[in-house]
């Protein structure tokens, strides 16, 4: 399986507030993985997907499921996803083995 492309967090930097501002500019970004910086990466995550789903549900109203913007958004909220399962995947192995 590939790794999703992005950059990851350096030590210095806020993983809520990078996320964000990728976020915010429409560029889904791969967290890092520390067990501190992920367990506050995985709660904004699980914001944007909230905030996305939202918006998701909102345009399929207007527009229905096969309009352009649809599913730009959806393949959006999908790398989110993704994202999300991978830093809960590494959480849990961490877990398991102690870390």
């Amino acid at each position: 399986m590939n790794a999703i492309p992005g950059p990851v967090l350096s030590r210095q930097q806020s993983p809520s507030k990078t996320v964000l501002a990728a976020a915010a500019k429409g560029k889904p970004m791969l967290p890092c993985t520390r067990r501190t910086a992920a367990s506050s990466t995985i709660a904004v995550l699980a914001g944007i997907i909230d905030e996305l789903t939202g918006k998701l549900h909102e345009r399929v109203k207007e527009n229905g499921l096969s309009h352009p913007s649809v599913l730009a958004l959806s393949q959006e909220l999908d790398t989110y996803i993704v994202q999300y399962q991978i830093l809960l995947g590494e959480k849990k192995r961490a877990a398991r083995s102690g870390r």
